[in-house]
């Protein structure tokens, strides 16, 4: 069976083992592949993916089943991810952040329309959705606290406002 290099584990994100991983390709891993991670292929363990999210950062996130606390997820920091080529997808199967903008944004519980979504900025943390309003632009980390539903088909994107965050 044949295994592709998918890139490097840097660090991680936040403290439930999610690991950072530095790939260089746009690629996406399905959930519940096996995946092998070591220093090289020869001298690597065996993982189960339990999520694999692609960002506009410089850094894709990887769950593993087996690594579901940041102990375990620091002894993977600085190796590498091997994974069968027919778990590999080149393309999320998820639509991309970029095609939100343009996208009307609502608050989940009035229906207000707040504004009109106009870029995304990456960040090392949590991409940011820039948001232009009547009062200017803000800012809405773009993470599930925030961004409660993504509407395709009526390019509407419903927020959950939180005292403050909006002006």
């Amino acid at each position: 069976m044949d295994y592709l290099y998918l890139g490097t584990i840097v660090g991680l994100k936040g403290l439930d083992g999610t690991l950072k991983v530095d790939s260089g390709d746009s690629l996406y891993i399905n959930p519940g592949a096996k995946v092998k991670i070591g220093y090289s292929l020869k001298f690597s363990q065996e993982f189960t993916v339990a999520e694999y999210k692609e960002t506009l950062s410089k850094y894709n996130y990887l769950k593993l089943l087996e690594a579901n606390n940041i102990e375990k997820a620091k002894k993977l920091i600085e190796k590498g991810i091997f994974a069968r080529e027919c778990d590999v997808l080149q393309d999320s199967p998820e639509d991309k952040f970029e095609s939100t903008i343009n996208y009307k944004v609502v608050d989940i519980y009035t229906g207000k329309v707040i504004g009109k979504a106009i870029d995304i900025i990456p960040n090392p943390g949590n991409n940011l959705l820039v948001i232009a309003s009547k009062n200017g632009e803000f800012f809405i980390p773009f993470v599930d606290v925030f961004i409660k539903e993504i509407e395709h088909s009526s390019k509407t994107i419903y927020i959950e406002q939180i005292d403050g965050l909006i002006t």
